[in-house]
């Protein structure tokens, strides 16, 4: 998981924010790896009311909780819908973390 938001535009141009500067990768080697990360990122992505469903029920065990310091230990794992189809993906989308 970067420690950095980046922004991929059309697969041809990275931006990458860090704390100190902006910087834009260049070569499709580079290019490569932030798609790379991006490709894995969107694959434990929630979409519609498979989000919803995880967004309510984190907010229902932090509510139980009383905090969002609760212990990880008792999180429910995440289960990645097996159905990506509804992932919008073009090649013109901007894609940022």
């Amino acid at each position: 998981m970067p420690s950095h938001g980046f922004w991929i535009y059309d697969d041809a141009l990275v931006m990458v924010e860090s704390i100190g500067a902006e910087l834009r990768p260049v070569g499709a080697a580079e290019i490569e790896r932030y798609v790379t990360v991006w490709t894995a990122l969107e694959g434990t992505v929630e979409f519609g009311a498979d989000a919803h469903r995880v967004l309510a029920h984190n907010r229902g065990t932090a509510s139980q909780a009383g905090s969002f310091r609760a212990d990880p230990n008792r999180w429910p794992q995440h289960q990645p819908a097996a159905d990506r189809s509804r992932a919008r993906r073009t090649r013109t989308r901007v894609r940022s973390t």
